[in-house]
Protein backbone atom coordinates (compact mmCIF):
# COMPACT_ATOMS: atom_id res chain seq x y z
CA UNK A 1 0.00 0.00 0.00
CA UNK A 2 1.58 2.89 -1.17
CA UNK A 3 1.27 5.95 1.43
CA UNK A 4 0.16 9.70 0.17
CA UNK A 5 0.34 12.96 2.55
CA UNK A 6 -1.17 14.80 -0.09
CA UNK A 7 1.23 15.83 -1.63
CA UNK A 8 1.96 19.19 -0.47
CA UNK A 9 4.62 21.01 -1.73
CA UNK A 10 4.12 24.25 -0.93
CA UNK A 11 7.60 25.99 -0.02
CA UNK A 12 5.66 29.29 1.65
CA UNK A 13 6.44 28.27 5.24
CA UNK A 14 2.87 28.55 7.22
CA UNK A 15 5.10 27.51 10.44
CA UNK A 16 2.72 29.09 14.11
CA UNK A 17 4.81 28.07 17.15
CA UNK A 18 4.27 24.82 18.18
CA UNK A 19 1.42 24.40 20.10
CA UNK A 20 0.83 21.41 22.07
CA UNK A 21 -2.13 20.58 23.70
CA UNK A 22 -2.39 16.69 25.50
CA UNK A 23 -5.47 14.85 25.91
CA UNK A 24 -4.87 12.78 29.27
CA UNK A 25 -7.72 9.79 29.12
CA UNK A 26 -8.09 7.52 32.14
CA UNK A 27 -7.43 4.47 31.40
CA UNK A 28 -7.83 1.18 32.90
CA UNK A 29 -5.40 -1.07 31.21
CA UNK A 30 -1.63 -1.49 29.80
CA UNK A 31 -1.37 1.98 28.72
CA UNK A 32 -1.75 3.05 32.27
CA UNK A 33 0.39 1.44 33.46
CA UNK A 34 3.04 2.66 31.10
CA UNK A 35 2.04 6.21 31.72
CA UNK A 36 2.66 5.57 35.02
CA UNK A 37 6.67 5.26 34.96
CA UNK A 38 6.88 7.80 32.63
CA UNK A 39 10.30 9.58 32.10
CA UNK A 40 9.26 13.06 31.29
CA UNK A 41 13.18 14.59 31.59
CA UNK A 42 14.03 16.57 28.42
CA UNK A 43 17.34 14.50 27.69
CA UNK A 44 17.52 15.94 24.16
CA UNK A 45 17.25 19.52 25.49
CA UNK A 46 20.49 18.83 27.61
CA UNK A 47 22.32 17.20 24.43
CA UNK A 48 21.61 20.34 22.39
CA UNK A 49 23.37 22.11 25.31
CA UNK A 50 26.55 19.31 25.03
CA UNK A 51 26.51 19.49 21.50
CA UNK A 52 26.44 23.49 21.26
CA UNK A 53 29.79 23.24 23.51
CA UNK A 54 31.52 20.21 21.28
CA UNK A 55 30.87 22.51 18.06
CA UNK A 56 32.36 25.16 20.04
CA UNK A 57 35.60 24.03 21.18
CA UNK A 58 35.83 22.34 17.80
CA UNK A 59 36.42 25.83 15.92
CA UNK A 60 38.63 26.74 18.37
CA UNK A 61 40.48 23.96 18.22
CA UNK A 62 40.75 24.53 14.27
CA UNK A 63 41.47 27.85 14.61
CA UNK A 64 44.53 27.07 16.72
CA UNK A 65 45.28 24.31 14.63
CA UNK A 66 45.95 26.82 12.10
CA UNK A 67 47.52 29.57 13.94
CA UNK A 68 49.99 26.81 15.01
CA UNK A 69 51.04 25.85 11.61
CA UNK A 70 51.35 29.43 10.85
CA UNK A 71 53.49 29.99 14.02
CA UNK A 72 55.56 26.47 13.05
CA UNK A 73 56.14 27.98 9.53
CA UNK A 74 57.60 31.27 11.06
CA UNK A 75 59.70 29.40 13.64
CA UNK A 76 61.56 27.25 11.28
CA UNK A 77 61.97 29.96 9.87
CA UNK A 78 63.53 32.39 12.67
CA UNK A 79 66.70 32.50 13.84
CA UNK A 80 68.29 30.37 16.57
CA UNK A 81 68.47 31.93 19.97
CA UNK A 82 66.58 34.89 19.16
CA UNK A 83 63.61 36.18 20.92
CA UNK A 84 61.29 36.16 18.31
CA UNK A 85 62.25 31.91 18.16
CA UNK A 86 61.79 31.79 21.58
CA UNK A 87 58.48 33.59 21.70
CA UNK A 88 56.95 31.43 19.02
CA UNK A 89 58.29 28.32 20.71
CA UNK A 90 56.42 29.65 23.71
CA UNK A 91 53.75 30.38 22.27
CA UNK A 92 52.91 26.90 19.84
CA UNK A 93 53.61 25.23 23.49
CA UNK A 94 50.88 27.07 25.24
CA UNK A 95 48.47 26.85 22.09
CA UNK A 96 48.96 22.82 22.16
CA UNK A 97 48.03 22.66 25.56
CA UNK A 98 45.37 24.16 25.56
CA UNK A 99 44.18 22.27 22.51
CA UNK A 100 45.25 18.76 24.74
CA UNK A 101 42.80 20.31 27.27
CA UNK A 102 39.92 20.88 24.78
CA UNK A 103 40.21 17.78 23.13
CA UNK A 104 40.12 16.16 26.74
CA UNK A 105 36.88 18.02 27.47
CA UNK A 106 35.54 17.13 23.86
CA UNK A 107 35.95 13.59 24.43
CA UNK A 108 34.15 13.99 27.87
CA UNK A 109 31.43 15.93 26.70
CA UNK A 110 30.63 12.71 23.72
CA UNK A 111 30.59 10.47 26.72
CA UNK A 112 27.88 12.96 28.17
CA UNK A 113 26.63 12.63 24.78
CA UNK A 114 26.26 8.69 24.79
CA UNK A 115 24.98 8.88 28.49
CA UNK A 116 22.02 10.90 27.48
CA UNK A 117 20.98 9.27 24.56
CA UNK A 118 21.14 5.78 26.25
CA UNK A 119 18.35 7.75 28.71
CA UNK A 120 16.75 9.15 26.11
CA UNK A 121 15.82 5.40 24.33
CA UNK A 122 14.90 3.62 27.29
CA UNK A 123 12.15 6.15 28.12
CA UNK A 124 11.25 5.90 24.65
CA UNK A 125 10.99 2.25 25.08
CA UNK A 126 7.45 0.22 25.86
CA UNK A 127 6.43 -3.23 26.23
CA UNK A 128 5.40 -5.11 23.14
CA UNK A 129 1.07 -5.00 23.83
CA UNK A 130 1.65 -1.42 24.72
CA UNK A 131 3.62 -0.81 21.24
CA UNK A 132 1.25 -2.83 19.23
CA UNK A 133 -2.01 -0.97 20.30
CA UNK A 134 0.34 2.43 19.29
CA UNK A 135 0.50 0.52 15.72
CA UNK A 136 -2.76 -0.48 15.60
CA UNK A 137 -3.84 3.55 16.53
CA UNK A 138 -0.89 4.70 14.33
CA UNK A 139 -2.17 2.87 10.77
CA UNK A 140 -5.96 3.57 11.90
CA UNK A 141 -5.44 7.31 11.46
CA UNK A 142 -3.19 6.88 8.93
CA UNK A 143 -5.65 5.28 6.79
CA UNK A 144 -8.57 7.88 7.53
CA UNK A 145 -6.56 11.00 7.18
CA UNK A 146 -3.12 10.53 5.03
CA UNK A 147 -3.72 7.66 2.86
CA UNK A 148 -5.52 8.29 -0.21
CA UNK A 149 -5.67 4.23 -1.30
CA UNK A 150 -7.50 4.06 1.71
CA UNK A 151 -10.92 2.84 1.56
CA UNK A 152 -11.50 4.74 4.62
CA UNK A 153 -9.96 8.29 3.37
CA UNK A 154 -11.86 10.87 4.32
CA UNK A 155 -10.36 13.43 1.45
CA UNK A 156 -8.85 17.00 1.86
CA UNK A 157 -8.06 17.45 5.18
CA UNK A 158 -5.25 18.90 7.75
CA UNK A 159 -3.96 16.29 8.96
CA UNK A 160 0.18 16.83 8.04
CA UNK A 161 1.44 13.74 9.98
CA UNK A 162 0.25 10.68 12.57
CA UNK A 163 3.10 9.05 14.51
CA UNK A 164 3.17 7.30 18.14
CA UNK A 165 5.53 9.40 20.45
CA UNK A 166 6.31 6.81 22.69
CA UNK A 167 8.63 8.64 25.34
CA UNK A 168 5.47 10.67 25.66
CA UNK A 169 3.33 7.70 25.82
CA UNK A 170 0.94 9.35 23.14
CA UNK A 171 -0.14 9.72 19.59
CA UNK A 172 0.95 13.30 17.76
CA UNK A 173 -0.94 14.42 15.45
CA UNK A 174 0.23 17.55 13.20
CA UNK A 175 -2.15 19.78 12.04
CA UNK A 176 -1.76 22.39 9.41
CA UNK A 177 -3.02 25.86 10.53
CA UNK A 178 -3.61 27.25 7.41
CA UNK A 179 -6.32 24.52 6.05
CA UNK A 180 -8.03 24.51 9.55
CA UNK A 181 -8.57 28.47 8.94
CA UNK A 182 -9.55 27.69 5.57
CA UNK A 183 -11.96 24.62 5.74
CA UNK A 184 -13.26 26.40 9.64
CA UNK A 185 -12.67 23.11 11.35
CA UNK A 186 -13.27 22.77 14.93
CA UNK A 187 -10.02 21.48 16.66
CA UNK A 188 -12.38 20.37 19.79
CA UNK A 189 -14.35 18.57 17.22
CA UNK A 190 -11.55 16.97 15.48
CA UNK A 191 -9.85 15.62 18.35
CA UNK A 192 -13.21 13.98 19.58
CA UNK A 193 -13.32 12.43 16.28
CA UNK A 194 -9.48 11.24 16.85
CA UNK A 195 -10.00 9.61 20.10
CA UNK A 196 -13.30 7.98 18.91
CA UNK A 197 -10.84 6.54 16.22
CA UNK A 198 -8.48 5.39 18.51
CA UNK A 199 -11.34 3.98 20.55
CA UNK A 200 -12.84 2.28 17.96
CA UNK A 201 -9.15 0.76 16.99
CA UNK A 202 -7.93 -0.47 20.16
CA UNK A 203 -10.35 -0.42 22.89
CA UNK A 204 -9.51 2.61 24.75
CA UNK A 205 -8.50 5.77 25.46
CA UNK A 206 -4.91 7.24 24.11
CA UNK A 207 -3.40 10.58 25.44
CA UNK A 208 -3.61 12.18 22.27
CA UNK A 209 -0.57 15.94 21.15
CA UNK A 210 -2.09 17.89 18.68
CA UNK A 211 0.83 19.91 17.14
CA UNK A 212 0.26 22.69 14.27
CA UNK A 213 2.72 23.32 11.53
CA UNK A 214 2.94 22.86 8.03
CA UNK A 215 5.67 20.29 6.28
CA UNK A 216 7.21 22.07 3.19
CA UNK A 217 9.81 21.52 1.20
CA UNK A 218 13.45 23.30 2.26
CA UNK A 219 14.96 25.49 -1.19
CA UNK A 220 15.68 28.86 -1.00
CA UNK A 221 18.56 31.14 -2.54
CA UNK A 222 21.94 31.63 -1.22
CA UNK A 223 26.23 31.46 -1.80
CA UNK A 224 28.88 29.00 -1.15
CA UNK A 225 32.06 27.55 -2.74
CA UNK A 226 32.56 24.55 -5.20
CA UNK A 227 34.27 21.17 -3.88
CA UNK A 228 36.37 18.62 -5.45
CA UNK A 229 35.88 15.95 -4.59
CA UNK A 230 32.17 15.65 -3.79
CA UNK A 231 30.70 15.05 -0.24
CA UNK A 232 27.63 14.91 1.39
CA UNK A 233 26.64 18.11 2.83
CA UNK A 234 27.37 20.36 0.08
CA UNK A 235 25.24 22.81 -2.18
CA UNK A 236 23.27 21.74 -4.92
CA UNK A 237 20.81 22.96 -7.47
CA UNK A 238 19.68 21.79 -11.10
CA UNK A 239 21.01 24.02 -13.30
CA UNK A 240 19.56 27.38 -14.59
CA UNK A 241 17.43 27.15 -11.61
CA UNK A 242 19.99 28.27 -8.45
CA UNK A 243 17.64 27.34 -5.57
CA UNK A 244 19.94 26.18 -2.38
CA UNK A 245 19.40 22.26 -1.74
CA UNK A 246 21.98 20.25 -0.03
CA UNK A 247 23.91 16.94 -1.49
CA UNK A 248 23.04 13.75 0.37
CA UNK A 249 25.48 10.76 0.38
CA UNK A 250 27.28 8.88 -2.19
CA UNK A 251 25.80 6.19 -3.94
CA UNK A 252 25.65 3.75 -7.21
CA UNK A 253 23.46 2.42 -9.26
CA UNK A 254 23.64 -0.58 -11.53
CA UNK A 255 24.25 0.27 -14.76
CA UNK A 256 25.41 4.02 -14.03
CA UNK A 257 28.47 4.04 -11.45
CA UNK A 258 28.79 6.18 -8.81
CA UNK A 259 27.39 9.23 -8.09
CA UNK A 260 25.04 10.84 -4.91
CA UNK A 261 21.38 11.05 -3.97
CA UNK A 262 20.02 14.09 -3.19
CA UNK A 263 15.68 14.96 -2.97
CA UNK A 264 13.59 14.14 -5.75
CA UNK A 265 11.96 18.28 -5.91
CA UNK A 266 15.61 19.44 -5.93
CA UNK A 267 15.92 17.49 -9.14
CA UNK A 268 12.06 18.26 -10.44
CA UNK A 269 12.79 15.84 -13.39
CA UNK A 270 14.74 12.99 -15.33
CA UNK A 271 18.33 13.90 -16.87
CA UNK A 272 17.88 17.58 -15.07
CA UNK A 273 21.94 19.10 -15.20
CA UNK A 274 23.49 19.33 -11.36
CA UNK A 275 25.57 21.97 -10.53
CA UNK A 276 27.67 22.39 -7.47
CA UNK A 277 27.85 24.83 -5.91
CA UNK A 278 23.76 25.61 -6.27
CA UNK A 279 24.50 28.88 -7.70
CA UNK A 280 27.03 28.51 -10.40
CA UNK A 281 25.42 27.06 -13.83
CA UNK A 282 29.86 26.47 -15.20
CA UNK A 283 30.03 24.09 -12.70
CA UNK A 284 27.94 21.02 -13.68
CA UNK A 285 28.78 17.90 -11.77
CA UNK A 286 26.65 15.38 -12.99
CA UNK A 287 22.92 14.37 -14.40
CA UNK A 288 19.77 12.89 -12.54
CA UNK A 289 19.76 9.17 -13.91
CA UNK A 290 16.66 7.64 -11.62
CA UNK A 291 14.09 9.90 -9.97
CA UNK A 292 10.76 10.15 -7.63
CA UNK A 293 9.02 12.57 -6.06
CA UNK A 294 6.56 10.60 -4.22
CA UNK A 295 5.27 10.17 -0.79
CA UNK A 296 7.37 7.09 -1.47
CA UNK A 297 10.39 8.31 -1.71
CA UNK A 298 11.23 12.35 -2.62
CA UNK A 299 14.55 10.92 -3.72
CA UNK A 300 17.04 11.66 -7.07
CA UNK A 301 20.03 9.56 -8.04
CA UNK A 302 22.71 11.89 -9.49
CA UNK A 303 25.26 9.98 -11.97
CA UNK A 304 28.67 12.33 -11.76
CA UNK A 305 30.49 13.60 -15.14
CA UNK A 306 33.47 11.83 -16.22
CA UNK A 307 36.29 13.43 -13.79
CA UNK A 308 33.71 14.20 -11.00
CA UNK A 309 34.55 11.86 -8.05
CA UNK A 310 32.22 11.83 -4.91
CA UNK A 311 34.02 10.69 -1.32
CA UNK A 312 32.16 8.41 1.54
CA UNK A 313 32.49 11.59 4.01
CA UNK A 314 29.78 14.28 5.14
CA UNK A 315 31.04 18.32 5.33
CA UNK A 316 31.40 19.20 9.01
CA UNK A 317 33.00 22.86 9.16
CA UNK A 318 35.48 24.25 7.35
CA UNK A 319 38.37 21.41 6.40
CA UNK A 320 36.81 19.32 8.67
CA UNK A 321 34.65 16.09 7.79
CA UNK A 322 32.68 13.47 8.80
CA UNK A 323 33.87 9.83 7.29
CA UNK A 324 30.76 7.41 6.62
CA UNK A 325 32.18 3.82 8.51
CA UNK A 326 28.55 1.91 7.95
CA UNK A 327 24.89 2.35 7.65
CA UNK A 328 22.71 1.59 10.12
CA UNK A 329 18.71 -0.22 8.47
CA UNK A 330 15.54 1.47 9.09
CA UNK A 331 14.63 -1.39 11.31
CA UNK A 332 17.77 -0.47 13.73
CA UNK A 333 17.18 3.31 13.67
CA UNK A 334 15.47 3.61 17.12
CA UNK A 335 13.33 6.09 18.81
CA UNK A 336 15.19 8.52 20.80
CA UNK A 337 18.41 8.00 19.20
CA UNK A 338 20.53 11.20 18.85
CA UNK A 339 20.65 11.95 14.93
CA UNK A 340 22.61 14.53 12.86
CA UNK A 341 22.17 16.17 9.33
CA UNK A 342 24.68 18.32 7.54
CA UNK A 343 22.77 20.73 5.76
CA UNK A 344 23.62 23.55 3.49
CA UNK A 345 21.51 26.31 5.12
CA UNK A 346 21.66 25.70 8.43
CA UNK A 347 25.39 23.37 8.55
CA UNK A 348 25.33 20.28 11.47
CA UNK A 349 22.45 20.00 14.14
CA UNK A 350 21.25 17.75 16.53
CA UNK A 351 17.97 15.86 16.18
CA UNK A 352 16.37 12.73 18.15
CA UNK A 353 14.29 10.62 16.18
CA UNK A 354 10.39 10.71 17.54
CA UNK A 355 8.70 8.28 15.36
CA UNK A 356 9.42 5.15 13.37
CA UNK A 357 5.86 4.01 12.02
CA UNK A 358 6.12 0.58 10.53
CA UNK A 359 5.03 0.86 6.84
CA UNK A 360 5.68 4.47 6.49
CA UNK A 361 8.27 5.14 3.74
CA UNK A 362 10.14 8.08 6.36
CA UNK A 363 10.86 8.92 10.18
CA UNK A 364 10.10 11.42 12.37
CA UNK A 365 12.60 13.50 14.07
CA UNK A 366 12.75 16.91 15.75
CA UNK A 367 15.85 19.00 14.78
CA UNK A 368 16.72 22.45 13.82
CA UNK A 369 16.69 23.11 10.26
CA UNK A 370 15.49 25.52 7.43
CA UNK A 371 15.21 26.26 3.55
CA UNK A 372 18.31 24.98 1.73
CA UNK A 373 18.78 21.70 3.97
CA UNK A 374 16.42 19.46 1.47
CA UNK A 375 18.59 16.49 0.47
CA UNK A 376 20.71 16.91 4.02
CA UNK A 377 22.49 13.59 4.94
CA UNK A 378 20.81 12.09 8.37
CA UNK A 379 24.06 10.50 10.51
CA UNK A 380 24.89 8.95 13.94
CA UNK A 381 28.21 9.06 15.49
CA UNK A 382 30.46 6.03 15.85
CA UNK A 383 33.47 7.02 17.40
CA UNK A 384 35.11 10.52 17.06
CA UNK A 385 34.01 11.70 13.11
CA UNK A 386 33.12 8.49 11.84
CA UNK A 387 29.65 7.72 11.54
CA UNK A 388 27.14 5.61 10.68
CA UNK A 389 24.73 6.48 7.53
CA UNK A 390 20.53 6.76 8.06
CA UNK A 391 19.26 8.64 5.55
CA UNK A 392 18.62 11.60 3.48
CA UNK A 393 15.95 15.06 5.06
CA UNK A 394 13.64 15.98 2.75
CA UNK A 395 10.72 18.04 4.61
CA UNK A 396 10.41 19.83 7.66
CA UNK A 397 7.98 22.60 9.31
CA UNK A 398 10.63 25.58 9.75
CA UNK A 399 11.66 27.17 6.63
CA UNK A 400 12.10 31.08 7.46
CA UNK A 401 13.26 31.50 9.45
CA UNK A 402 14.69 28.18 10.20
CA UNK A 403 14.13 26.51 13.92
CA UNK A 404 13.41 23.34 16.01
CA UNK A 405 10.16 21.21 15.13
CA UNK A 406 9.09 18.13 13.19
CA UNK A 407 10.80 17.13 10.37
CA UNK A 408 11.02 13.86 8.11
CA UNK A 409 14.03 11.98 6.25
CA UNK A 410 14.49 8.96 3.94
CA UNK A 411 16.05 6.12 5.31
CA UNK A 412 18.68 5.15 3.40
CA UNK A 413 17.37 1.44 2.59
CA UNK A 414 13.97 3.19 1.53
CA UNK A 415 15.80 5.24 -1.15
CA UNK A 416 17.51 2.22 -2.28
CA UNK A 417 14.54 0.42 -2.85
CA UNK A 418 12.48 3.10 -4.65
CA UNK A 419 15.14 4.17 -7.15
CA UNK A 420 18.08 1.89 -6.48
CA UNK A 421 20.57 4.13 -5.32
CA UNK A 422 23.21 1.87 -2.85
CA UNK A 423 25.55 3.68 0.07
CA UNK A 424 28.91 2.18 0.03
Amino acid sequence: MTLNNKSKTSIIASVIATLIITSIFATTNNLASAASVVDNTDYFAQARVVFDEIQGLESKINADGEKIASMTDQFAKASSGTVEKVNLERQIKDLQTLTDVRTKRIADLHGELDRLEKLNVAAFKVDDITRQKFQTTERAIIDRYLDENSVNYVGSNPVEEVYAHTKNRSIVIILDPQELTEKKINIDSMKATFANIIKTAVGEEIPIEIQFGKFVDLGCAARDNPCRPLLGGLTVSKKNVNTLNTMGYKASKTGEGTGFVIAGHTAENLDAEIVQPHNDNTKRVGTVRAYSNTVSCDCAYVKVDAGITVDNTIYKSSNLVYTVTGKTADSSQTVGTWVYKSGARTAVTLGQITGNVAGNSYNAVDIYHGQGDSGAPVFATVSGDNVSLYGMFYRGTYAEPPGLGPAKYHPWDQIQSQIGAVPP
